[in-house]
């Protein structure tokens, strides 16, 4: 059986105060690798001891039931409620594990099942997909609902989550964890220069579409540049590569395996396309039957049965395993040592759950490597660094109409003929996405004016320890400025060294580059913001003085 850290033991107890004060809706944040399973998987135990009924709702039920698992290792034995499903499950367990998407499905038709459950658990409750038992209603307002994830965070228009949980459990952050030794550092590898994601259309979620991405990274030179930082970086590490899309994955698994190296990649299954009709769709349609051969072809070398290709990465058969969105969530190999971010996203949730893939502890293991070729760090921030989460988030107004261009730069006015693609169509003159590089209605094939060159990745010690000896402050807000940090890593640093004095000491600091800012007022409007973190430095100051 799991033992309790202490750092879960205080979630726990924290959880169990808020329960006993009136709160049916708490949401758990802890890190990726803190080990939330645990700590759901003790409080549905202790339900279960005192006769109350569970439901663990949840994407990644492979983890919970595989062989030496966390619900094994507690001793219970859940009812699994399977896809095809569609009776409503014997009555006689106490605890039910269900996929979310598989169970969203049966609320209208099994009422009374959702009626039955004391407590529901709902793991990683930051996604989307857990938004119809909010908004259908489908557990009674006595019921005790548990939210975990290690990314409380939304964004843009999605539903706030201050509209389904009345209050937030924080447990421990990843500096804290790996300083106690339960969270492995990291070594950061990330470009010189911004990369240029300008004109890349973002989804309905926010994030850059995938078709707009997929064209800046499908280039010969970026997959060979991924192959070789890897070889002078990080070579025969057990590697994890996310990537834009499925035949993004494809062509970077055959780079690895052309130079060399055994690489096997995961995708969704891809189904034969259905084809449109008209000169237009034509072109579309020999693209749709190019990927989908190229998958065809590539998964009979590359890849496979999923859980065959992980029992063979996990006995070292291979040491490059290459996906898109597989492995975000729901996989654990401790021995990971290397994750490649092969793509850029504008989500923190997404860009912490890839990382984490590679910071769980493991014998032998004192970091692991990030290749960063998306440039994502400098807009999402680092993995080993404090952060602050919410219920709530800012939801922007639109950001006004899409960019166009025209087809073969004509003019659907005068009826003017632009240049000519490379199959010598010259293009129809009608507007369409600047993004796009087909278009939609005579099927002319833009050409990419960019030449792409691939720089070297640099490793950055964004989490060495500062030790300034002149004047703390001036050199604090340097590093900050040269790093292209963000303010509140400054206030972050600050606590963390000095507490709540070195707030009144900056505000001293800043004061007499800045009169009237950063006066009495600054400090306490931060002091607040900043409460928990000053509360963490004076619990261990207290601890180091006993």
């Amino acid at each position: 059986m799991f033992q309790l850290y202490d750092y879960q033991k205080d979630i726990i107890h924290e959880t169990r105060t808020h329960l006993s004060n009136g709160k049916k809706r708490i949401l758990i944040q802890s890190p990726t690798g803190s080990g939330k399973t645990v700590v759901f998987s003790y409080i549905v135990k202790q339900m279960r001891n005192k006769g109350k009924r569970a439901l663990i709702i949840t994407d990644r039920v492979e983890l919970l039931f595989e062989t030496g698992g966390t619900l094994e290792q507690f001793g219970l034995k859940p009812f699994h409620i399977l896809a095809g499903q569609m009776v409503e499950p014997p009555k006689q367990f106490q605890v039910y594990v269900a996929m979310s998407q598989t169970l969203r499905r049966r609320i209208d038709k099994w009422p009374e099942f959702f009626k039955s459950f004391d407590v529901v658990i709902m793991d990683e409750c930051h996604k989307q997909e857990f938004n119809p038992y909010f908004e259908q209603n489908a557990f009674p307002k006595n019921t005790v609902i548990l939210g975990f994830s290690a990314t409380p965070l939304r964004s843009g228009k999605q539903r706030q989550l201050a509209e389904d949980f009345e209050i937030m459990v924080e447990g421990l952050q990843v500096p804290e964890l790996i300083k106690r030794g339960r969270l492995v550092k990291d070594r950061y590898f990330g470009v010189q220069q911004h990369a240029d994601m300008s004109g890349v259309r973002l989804n309905s979620f926010g994030d850059y579409q995938e078709s707009g991405m997929f064209e800046r990274f499908n280039k010969r030179e970026l997959y060979q540049g991924a192959v070789n930082n890897w070889k002078k970086l990080t070579p025969d590490t057990v590697t994890l590569v996310f990537c834009v899309n499925i035949q993004h994955t494809i062509e970077t698994c055959k780079e690895f395996n052309r130079n060399g190296i055994d690489a096997m990649f995961l995708t969704s299954d891809v189904a034969l396309p259905k084809l449109g009709s008209g000169e237009a769709a034509q072109i579309r349609n020999d693209e749709k039957m190019r990927e989908y051969k190229n998958w065809k072809e590539a998964y009979s070398k590359f890849s496979g049965n999923r859980n065959t290709i992980l029992r063979r990465w996990r006995e070292n058969k291979f040491k490059v395993l290459v996906n898109a969105g597989i492995l975000t969530t729901g996989f654990n190999r401790k021995d990971i040592e290397t994750i490649i971010i092969n793509r850029a996203t504008t989500s923190v949730p997404l860009w912490l759950q890839m990382l984490g893939r590679g910071s769980r502890t493991y014998p032998g293991k004192e970091y692991f490597n990030i290749l960063d070729f998306g440039d994502n760090a400098r807009n999402l921030g680092y993995y080993n660094q404090q952060r602050e989460w919410s219920l709530w988030h800012e939801q922007k107004k639109g950001e006004g109409a899409a960019p166009v261009k025209s087809c073969g730069n004509g003019d659907p006015i005068s009826g003017k003929d632009g240049k000519p693609d490379k199959n010598g169509r010259k293009g129809c003159g009608a507007y369409i996405f600047a993004s796009a590089m087909i278009c939609p209605y005579c099927g002319f094939i833009f050409e990419q004016k960019k030449k792409v060159k691939f720089a070297d990745l640099i490793e950055i010690e964004y989490s060495k320890p500062i030790n300034f000896e002149k004047d703390f402050y001036a050199e604090l807000d340097k590093e900050a400025e040269h790093r292209g940090y963000k303010f509140g890593w400054v206030i972050n640093r600050i606590i963390a060294e000095k507490g709540e004095q070195g707030l009144v000491e900056y505000s001293d600091h800043r004061r007499k580059k800045e009169p009237g800012k950063f006066g009495r007022y600054w400090v306490e409007q931060t002091k607040r913001r900043y409460a928990r973190q000053i509360q963490m430095f004076d619990q261990k100051h207290a601890k180091e003085h006993i």
